[in-house]
C-alpha cells in the first residue's frame, strides 16, 4: 500500500510539474502575442500620422526646391551666395528623401506572392551593394545553401528587407569590418500543440559596434535610431518587420556591444491559404 502511494505521489509530481512548464509555455507565448499585437497597432497608427506629415510638408518643400534652384541659375558661379544655395538645395533634397521614406512607410503595397529564388534575391541585393561597401573597406560575404527551397512571397518586398538589413549591417561598421550573409532550411516547431514546419532562415551578421541592451526592445519601432543625424530615419528596420510579419515569418535580432549584430529572418516555404494570408501590416497571430 505505502508503495503504491509513492507511486501515486510521484506520477502525481510529474504530472504537477508537466502543467507547470505548459502554464510557463503559453504565458510566453502569450506575453509574445501581446506584443506582437502592440508593435503592428503602432506600426498602423503611425503610418497614418507619416502620411499625413509628408503630404502636410511636401507641397511647401516642392516650392522652396524650385525657387532656391532658380535663384541658384541667377547666382554667379564660385560666389558665397551660390555656395549657401547648394546647401540650400541639397538639405531641402535630404528632406524631400525622408518625406519619400515616410509615403513610403505608410503607402500599403499590395503584394504581389509567387515561388522565388531567395539566393538569386540576396546574390542580386549582394552585387549591388558590393561595391559602395567595398569602398568603406568592409567585405561582404555570402554562405548560400545550394539546396534552399523556393520561397513563398513577394520578391521585390524581401529584396527591400535584405537591402535594410545590408546598410543597417555596413552602417554599424566603424573602419574596417565584415558583414556574413547565410541561408539554410530549418525546422519551426512553433507553438505548443503545432505541427513542426519546414522553413527558410536567412541571417545578416556584421562585425559592428553592436546593439545596447536598452535599445534592444525598441530597434523595431518606427523612427527609432540611433545613428548620428542624417545616417537614418528610423524607418528601415520598422518596414522590414512589417514586411516579414506580411509573408507570415519572423524577424528576431542577436547583439553584443563591440562585437557585432545578427539580424535572422525566417520565411515559410509553402503558399499561406489566402483566405488567412496577412495583409501588410497586420500580425500574424
Amino acid at each position: 500500500m505505502t508503495d503504491a502511494l509513492k507511486q501515486a505521489r510521484a506520477e502525481l509530481n510529474d504530472l504537477i510539474q508537466a502543467l507547470e512548464f505548459k502554464v510557463q509555455e503559453r504565458s510566453r507565448e502569450l506575453l509574445a502575442a501581446r506584443a506582437e499585437v502592440a508593435q503592428g497597432a503602432k506600426l498602423a497608427s503611425i503610418g497614418v500620422l507619416a502620411a499625413g506629415i509628408a503630404h502636410e510638408l511636401n507641397n511647401p518643400l516642392t516650392g522652396v526646391l524650385t525657387f532656391t534652384s532658380l535663384m541658384r541659375k541667377k547666382a554667379q558661379e564660385g560666389s558665397e551666395d551660390a555656395q549657401d544655395l547648394d546647401l540650400v538645395i541639397s538639405e531641402t533634397r535630404r528632406c524631400a528623401s525622408i518625406i519619400r521614406r515616410l509615403l513610403d512607410f505608410a503607402r500599403e503595397k499590395v503584394p504581389v506572392k509567387g515561388f522565388f529564388n531567395l539566393n538569386q534575391v540576396i546574390d542580386d541585393v549582394v552585387r549591388f551593394v558590393e561595391r559602395p561597401v567595398s569602398l568603406q573597406h568592409i567585405e561582404i560575404s555570402c554562405d548560400l545553401e545550394p539546396q534552399l527551397p523556393q520561397v513563398w512571397g513577394d520578391a521585390d518586398l524581401l529584396k527591400q528587407v535584405i537591402m535594410n538589413l545590408l546598410v543597417n549591417a555596413e552602417q554599424a561598421i566603424e573602419g574596417q569590418g565584415q558583414i556574413t550573409v547565410k541561408t539554410r532550411v530549418m525546422v519551426d516547431t512553433g507553438a505548443a500543440g503545432s505541427e513542426p514546419s519546414q522553413r527558410v532562415e536567412v541571417a545578416i551578421s556584421d562585425t559592428g559596434c553592436g546593439i545596447p541592451e536598452a535599445n534592444m526592445q525598441r530597434i523595431f519601432d518606427p523612427f527609432f535610431t540611433s545613428k548620428e543625424v542624417g545616417k537614418g530615419t528610423g524607418l528601415g528596420l520598422s518596414v522590414s518587420y512589417g514586411i516579414v510579419k506580411s509573408h507570415g515569418g519572423k524577424i528576431s535580432v542577436e547583439s553584443v556591444v563591440g562585437e557585432g549584430t545578427t539580424f535572422r529572418v525566417i520565411l515559410p516555404i509553402k503558399s499561406v491559404n489566402p483566405e488567412n494570408e496577412p495583409k501588410l501590416g497586420e500580425s500574424t497571430l
